[in-house]
């Protein structure tokens, strides 16, 4: 073979910053596409329009994410879910896992 074949799509993730700007571009022009267009460039994709429509309901969230100085993530997520253990803690965790195994 030739190997892994090239991907056809390129999938983007924007940050919540981004995403408010887009709603706020969306109330100001008060036309989806117009608020969309100021952000993102043009969006002709059926399912792209459909995400984006997505945001304004989620518009709640996005705005919490901002305020709490959260805007450059993408994603949200809890702060015990992103905890990095020690170095001693995770040899103490395969020490225990290892010691099951037997």
């Amino acid at each position: 073979g030739e190997g892994r074949r090239p991907r056809l799509y390129a999938r983007t993730a924007y940050a919540y910053s981004d995403k408010l700007k887009a709603i706020n571009a969306f109330k100001k022009s008060g036309e989806l596409a117009m608020g969309v267009k100021a952000v993102f460039g043009d969006v002709t994709n059926p399912l792209e329009m459909k995400k984006l429509k997505k945001l304004n309901r989620e518009r709640a969230h996005i705005e919490r994410m901002c305020t709490d100085g959260n805007g450059s993530m993408q994603r949200s997520r809890q702060r015990v879910q992103c905890t990095v253990l020690s170095a001693e803690a995770e040899e103490q965790i395969v020490l225990w896992i290892n010691s099951t195994r037997r």
